[in-house]
């Protein structure tokens, strides 16, 4: 969910220097949302010019305080959209349509649809640290969003100097996760 975002850095030059060979190209940085303290609730809707597509959106975000060096910040996401059909019949489909009838064929003689699908999808994001030492933290990012391939957990500890390794993104199926690079010292 876009509100578990804090902000996005992008580091360009000097980026392999800090992040390795793998960072020549440049580096971005997504900084998650790690307020202990407050909420923010966003609502946005809308649809495409032609009538169709009709999207909505309802998110909340949440910080809590995990004893006196930490914090769990919590973010839900309801989305939903209608489907768009931008395409014109196959020719191959509309032959077939005409034989057999607009009705046997999928999609109302169509026989497929260019556009958006149709979607209805529930979002969680918990992102939360915990100092415990002057040069080391403990943080856990996990997400949830109910599919067979969405749930990913990361937990790692990162040193206190800057480097700060991104957990595994949300889309990969599970047991998969990204590397985490540290800089070179």
């Amino acid at each position: 969910p876009a509100a578990a975002i804090k902000r996005i850095e992008v580091l360009r030059d000097g980026a392999s220097a800090q992040y390795g060979s793998d960072a020549i190209a440049g580096v971005l940085n997504v900084i998650l949302n790690d307020a202990a303290h407050g909420s923010t609730f966003v609502v946005q809707a809308g649809a495409y010019a032609d009538g169709d597509g009709e999207r909505t959106t309802v998110s909340g975000n949440m910080g809590f305080p995990l004893g006196p060096n930490g914090f769990l910040n919590a973010t839900l996401e309801y989305s939903t959209s209608d489907k768009t059909s931008r395409g014109v019949a196959r020719p191959d489909a509309a032959f077939v349509a005409s034989v057999v009838g607009a009705d046997q064929t999928p999609l109302n003689g169509l026989g497929q649809r260019w556009g958006d699908p149709e979607v209805e999808v529930w979002k969680l994001f918990l992102n939360s640290g915990i100092k415990v030492g002057d040069e080391t933290h403990i943080s856990a990012s996990p997400t949830m969003r109910p599919s067979p391939t969405s749930f990913t957990a990361a937990p790692f500890s990162t040193p206190a100097t800057g480097s700060t390794p991104a957990p595994p993104c949300s889309a990969m199926p599970t047991g998969t996760s990204a590397p985490i690079r540290r800089p070179r010292r």
